[in-house]
């Protein structure tokens, strides 16, 4: 049997939107990040050194933003129009509906742009079942639209990639009925508003026929909608792909809290490392959806924490602190000095002052002769790359300074410096690592074999990770 899908079963804005001058709507596929192996390195400050390193239908996906509606909303409150069938968008998704021991799998087979009553074309694929089979998120993102009402049930979801991602029919009768009695329990997940985090493989509602599918037979009209600033304008695409090639239906597992141990579970865990990395709270916002991704799986503790060393804060405001520590005071740059700096840089102070700051500093001139220039860029030289410079070296640097640059900026240039920064990121991560997590620089001999391992191997910081995470520094900061 397949869906009739009039336009009266979709759902509609909140304010008095007039229902028919919709279509029917769906949604986005997320972020799937990938689950790295945990390496198995006890300890860190104290720990062992770290171990040796060692022809086909038009692809909108492939084509990146072309083919899409993304920009500036056409219509007030109705979907623009349906995209061509043999537009690809295989968004990574799971298959929306849960297999069951009784009441058997969903079936579909492709009816995009068929036609309907009334010169409608049909925007979403059938995927027919028995009454109660269990819908999933199939993606991880925030439910914008839910309706519960005699019309019909339905539910929309923004993916965190910004497709939606719509369910319609949902069921509104008692199991094993048709008394349309539409109690929320029959209907929805426990839980499920407007607003709601969900995460790939929850729980969200029940395949029905409510609406206009009570005579064509049970089945969730599910549709996949492209990235636009309102659902309701979201302009459909085939699903068919997307369906193809979704991974099978399984209820999310929570992890367990004590995997985030020693902090209390996963939402904790995500705001301990917000303010250790960013040294400044992060949104409610940003910790739900981090503890969403945390508490399904999709990551890891230790690849979670590793993926803050590439946010905003930690580019823009540490490890440029850092390398002028380097830069200035040599050896390995102190945790209290950066955490200092790297606080003021975030609350609106620029890098130039703190380096001008730096090399006015009393610490700076008391422990090395700067008196000239030419000694000065010695300096800095050796405390940045570790060895003296060459006579071309130090006349490249002068050459700056006699052209207006001041010593500060000239320092800057070259903390800056790709030459400086690429064969150096390693260490500078390992520095970042150990003074968000044990507020704390690491000592020369793990500075070094950790930096290596973080070069050679792709789990390598994850290890040095796992091994402060598990370590008693760690622990003793929540006790």
């Amino acid at each position: 049997m397949t869906c009739a899908c009039h336009p009266d079963d979709a759902p509609t804005p909140h304010r008095g939107f007039d229902r028919r001058r919709l279509l029917v709507t769906g949604l986005a596929a997320g972020l799937t990040p990938l689950l790295p192996r945990w390496g198995g390195v006890a300890g860190a400050q104290e720990a062992p050194e770290a171990p040796a390193p060692a022809p086909a239908p038009k692809d909108a996906d492939a084509l990146g933003a072309e083919g899409w509606d993304d920009g500036p909303v056409t219509r007030d409150f109705g979907f623009l129009p349906p995209r061509p069938a043999t537009e690809v968008h295989r968004r990574p998704i799971m298959f929306p509906v849960l297999p069951d021991a009784t009441l058997g799998r969903a079936t579909w087979s492709d009816t995009y742009l068929a036609p309907r009553s009334s010169g409608r074309l049909h925007e979403g694929q059938d995927l027919m079942g028995r009454k109660m089979l269990k819908l999933l998120a199939c993606t991880n993102g925030v439910i914008v639209e839910l309706r519960h009402q005699a019309a019909g049930n339905s539910l929309y979801l923004r993916g965190d990639d910004g497709y939606y991602y719509c369910y319609l029919h949902i069921n509104n009768d008692r199991p094993g009925t048709d008394d349309a009695s539409n109690s929320f329990s029959n209907a929805f997940a426990p839980g499920m508003a407007i607003g709601r985090r969900v995460a790939m493989g929850d729980h969200i509602g029940y395949l029905g026929d409510s609406g206009n599918a009570e005579g064509t037979g049970a089945h969730c009209h599910f549709e996949i909608r492209l990235p636009n600033a309102r659902w309701y304008n979201a302009a459909a695409c085939n699903a068919r792909y997307a369906l193809e090639s979704a991974e099978p239906a399984r209820l999310r597992t929570a992890v367990a809290a004590a995997a985030f141990s020693p902090i209390r579970d996963a939402g904790a865990f995500a705001m301990v490392q917000a303010v250790d990395f960013w040294r400044t709270a992060p949104t409610g916002a940003w910790v739900d959806a981090a503890a969403a991704e945390l508490s399904a799986g999709r990551i890891n503790p230790d690849a979670f924490i590793e993926q803050r060393l590439a946010d905003h804060h930690v580019q823009r405001y540490t490890n440029p602190v850092i390398r002028l520590y380097q830069a200035y005071f040599g050896g390995i740059p102190a945790y209290a000095g950066v955490d200092l700096w790297a606080k003021r840089i975030a609350a609106g102070r620029t890098l130039d002052s703190a380096s001008e700051e730096m090399a006015a500093s009393s610490k700076f001139r008391s422990m090395f002769d700067v008196s000239t220039d030419r000694k000065f860029v010695a300096v800095f030289f050796r405390n940045l790359y570790g060895y003296t410079p060459s006579a071309a070296s130090i006349d490249l640097r002068i050459r700056k300074l006699d052209s207006g640059l001041s010593r500060a900026r000239v320092v800057r240039l070259d903390c800056e410096s790709e030459g400086y920064r690429v064969p150096n990121a390693s260490r500078v991560r390992v520095i970042s690592v150990y003074h968000a997590m044990v507020k704390e620089s690491p000592v020369q001999k793990y500075l070094d074999s950790w930096s290596a391992l973080d070069r050679t191997s792709a789990t390598g910081m994850q290890q040095l990770i796992r091994a402060h995470r598990t370590g008693a520094k760690y622990a003793a900061r929540f006790a």
